[in-house]
């Protein structure tokens, strides 16, 4: 590890290494996408759910997993006025909050979490992200690698033994000791 460059910041872990290559660590409410695009498109929960459905609304995986599967060959003039319009705005917030996947997006599931990764780590990109979900809240995980290859490439296995490692640490309440 490279402690000099190694920061937090809040619910964001940065740790950098001596190759070059960092670790992004970050959590998220839950609902924290789904209440963002509620608030910066002025949509109540009940125009919400109409437009993109119950499973969209419940979730970040649930609108995350519609606006990955939305694509423009289903807004035809053979559908209705409020599907189009659906279909526009996931198509707009897929451009604007996907992160590059020229090498494929892939499905993850483990015990507690449901998500996305975006990038093959065998294509060697210069970042693998995966987006973790619960109904507790979310993870974000990027790795970041550098381009130039000095530096050792991350494997799937390893980014599968640190998704798999991610469990909720229960929160304990710290014993004040009164001085005396």
């Amino acid at each position: 590890m490279d402690e000099a460059k190694s920061k937090i910041d809040g619910p964001i872990r940065l740790t950098a290494f001596r190759s070059g290559d960092v670790f992004w660590f970050s959590t998220f409410p839950p609902k924290n996408f789904v209440n963002l695009i509620m608030k910066d498109s002025k949509l109540d929960p009940q125009r919400f759910r109409l437009l993109y459905g119950d499973e969209a609304f419940e979730s970040d995986y649930g609108f995350y997993k519609a606006m990955l599967q939305a694509t423009p060959w289903q807004i035809t003039t053979f559908v209705s006025q409020r599907r189009a319009i659906a279909g526009q705005m996931l198509l707009l917030f897929k451009g604007i909050s996907m992160p590059k996947a020229d090498s494929g997006i892939f499905s993850i599931q483990t015990p507690t979490f449901q998500g996305f990764q975006f990038e093959n780590p065998q294509a060697h990109p210069a970042r693998v992200t995966d987006e973790l979900y619960s109904n507790d809240g979310g993870i974000d995980l990027i790795f970041f690698q550098k381009i130039d290859r000095t530096a050792p490439a991350i494997s799937q296995p390893e980014i599968n033994r640190i998704i798999q490692s991610i469990h909720r640490v229960p929160v304990q309440s710290a014993a004040v000791a009164a001085p005396k």
